[in-house]
């Protein structure tokens, strides 16, 4: 009798510190006088998303537009305490000012085991900052340079297939063999369908997969005892042993000075990555395995493929929406054409109206909707304390489309990034900082080289085959139309 007492007030205790414990974690903002919609128990203020019938940003708009006059505004993402910034100067004391206390994303909704576990966006520390230091050797402003004619044939090679339309599976194909081409140094046109076909595979979306997802990032221990996945084992399985063969091909070939694979390969020789911090005076030694190598390389190939071609995809669709800004953007490639005799670097650079089209698009459909940030330690910011460990949230999407800081902010104006004064750290497409996005020129350099040649050769405009308003995927991480009514952009050829 004695020992079920025991068990009994053992089973009592836990039960109060449990209780204790929620209560404590559910009242984070409350004692800190930071304005927030009561929370659920357990669930705190995310019991709409498991409707999974509105994309995940939604939350975060709720939470934005609750309390207009904050300049942050509290929330829990189940039992995690986050804080939502709507207040400039506090997201740039985070992404810059005070980056030392903010550096790293913290747990995201990839398993130990993931090939993206041990890539660039989810290490932290002075291991992501010496790996990333190697990464950025591919984009500086000389190699762009040097790869634009690379692009350029590429985008003449899609031209002469004879395109009726643009759609997200067509720009994915493309921008696989653009970033392949100049960034690995390879073709992998007879390995390209089974690959798209593994990719398309990973991105399938399904409740059980967010629910996954949700729980490796929020609840990462039980996660962990129920195994749960980014990916299943057989694509895992594939994308590495993909990626290792393309590494161990170019390991001894020295053609492609300076290209992504050949930066990872010259780590994986040496074993080891170096990094060196001035101001400190330090210095740190960290292994490069190739386990690393695959998951950098697998980053690069995922960031160039999916939030690549969905803001291609949007772009294209904004276009056919706006004839008038397609016109103004097909005037300027063909004066800019004629003065510079052709592509060449100088003559993209100088796209400042098609440049414009596409920084209305990513402020109108930034691919991803949020930054997310956790402080390393003990802090204050704007005035409230911050225990180490609290979240972050920059709501880019609801940032973009704020009436304060943007005139008429749903319609499409290109004309407002060459007439409106744009603050730094609303508009963020592509992150600020020391985490700014790593190949966002590439980016940039690519889009605009595509619609430009797009653009002189073809008229687009809206398929009769979608319906309208455009409509997203509720479940998935990037802001991607419906699956059963895709963006079909139609492209009637210019005479």
């Amino acid at each position: 009798m004695a020992i079920v007492e025991l068990i009994f007030v053992a089973f009592l205790l836990s039960i109060i510190h449990i209780v204790q414990h929620f209560r404590k974690t559910m009242s984070y903002w409350k004692v800190r006088g930071v304005k927030h919609i009561p929370p659920l128990p357990v669930v705190g203020n995310m019991l709409r998303a498991f409707k999974f019938d509105r994309h995940f940003f939604h939350v975060y708009n709720k939470m934005y537009h609750a309390f207009p006059e904050e300049r942050m505004v509290g929330m829990y993402e189940f039992t995690t305490a986050t804080l939502i910034l709507r207040d400039p100067e506090l997201i740039k004391t985070v992404l810059v000012s005070e980056f030392s206390t903010f550096p790293d994303r913290g747990p995201i909704m990839f398993n130990p085991g993931c090939i993206l576990y041990w890539s660039i966006f989810s290490l932290g520390g002075n291991k992501w900052r010496a790996i990333r230091s190697k990464l950025l050797t591919p984009f500086t402003t000389g190699r762009l340079k040097l790869i634009l004619p690379s692009v350029t044939r590429s985008c003449l090679e899609f031209l002469e297939s004879g395109p009726k339309e643009l759609t997200l599976d067509i720009l994915r194909q493309l921008t696989l063999r653009i970033f392949s081409q100049t960034m690995f140094g390879i073709d992998i046109k007879s390995e390209e369908a089974e690959f798209l076909e593994n990719y398309r595979g990973m991105l399938s979306v399904s409740k059980s997969k967010v629910v996954q997802q949700v729980g490796l990032t929020f609840f990462p221990r039980f996660s962990d005892f129920m195994s749960f996945k980014f990916m299943p084992i057989h694509l895992e399985k594939y994308f590495r042993s993909f990626l290792n063969a393309i590494l161990n091909k170019k390991m001894d070939d020295s053609s492609w000075r300076d290209d992504a694979i050949t930066i990872l390969n010259e780590m994986r020789k040496r074993g080891k990555v170096h990094f060196h911090d001035k101001e400190k005076d330090m210095e740190e030694l960290f292994d490069f395995n190739d386990e690393l190598a695959q998951a950098q390389a697998f980053l690069l190939l995922f960031a160039a493929l999916e939030p690549s071609s969905i803001t291609l995809m949007h772009l294209a669709y904004d276009l056919a929406q706006s004839p008038d800004s397609q016109n103004k953007a097909r005037q300027e490639i063909k004066a800019l054409l004629q003065k510079y005799g052709g592509y060449s670097w100088e003559c993209v650079k100088e796209m400042k109206y098609l440049n414009c089209c596409l920084k209305e698009t990513l402020r109108l459909h930034p691919p991803l909707q949020f930054l997310n940030r956790v402080c390393n330690k003990d802090t204050e910011l704007g005035g409230v304390k911050l225990d180490k460990g609290t979240r972050i949230v920059v709501p880019l999407q609801n940032l973009h489309l704020d009436p304060n800081y943007f005139s008429d902010p749903k319609k499409y104006k290109p004309e407002r990034f060459l007439d409106e004064k744009i603050h730094q750290f609303i508009y963020l497409p592509f992150s600020d900082g020391p985490r700014i996005c790593l190949g966002s020129r590439f980016f940039i350099m690519e889009a605009l080289t595509l619609f430009a040649h797009i653009l002189e050769k073809f008229e687009l405009s809206i398929s009769k085959e979608m319906k309208l308003p455009l409509k997203y995927e509720p479940i998935t991480v990037f802001l991607t139309p419906k699956i059963n009514n895709p963006v079909i952009i139609h492209l009637k050829k210019i005479n």
